[in-house]
């Protein structure tokens, strides 16, 4: 086939442009950074004893078992969840 060809299967140039990526600057982290490294650091604190998972350290906390990720998702959970208000049901 003919590069002319508009019908070609592989085509000689390329049109596609790959957008860049704004040079990395140091930006102010976010409240979400904050709270994660707060709970990472009160994680720390908590007991990490050695046992059955040796690549994956588990952590006590108000008597349960988690994984450090796991964790902060529920330390997040307890700080910010906030019922919504919903409308009484009428018979």
């Amino acid at each position: 086939m003919s590069s002319s060809n508009p019908l070609s299967v592989f085509p000689m140039e390329s049109h596609t442009t790959i957008p860049s990526r704004p040079k990395s600057t140091k930006t102010e982290p976010t409240e979400f950074d904050k709270n994660q490294k707060r709970y990472q650091d009160l994680i720390a604190t908590f007991p990490h004893p050695k046992g059955w998972r040796p690549k994956v350290s588990l952590v006590e906390y108000s008597g349960y078992w988690f994984v450090p990720p796991l964790l902060e998702g529920c330390l997040h959970a307890q700080e910010f969840f906030q019922a919504l208000v919903g409308t009484e049901k009428s018979n």
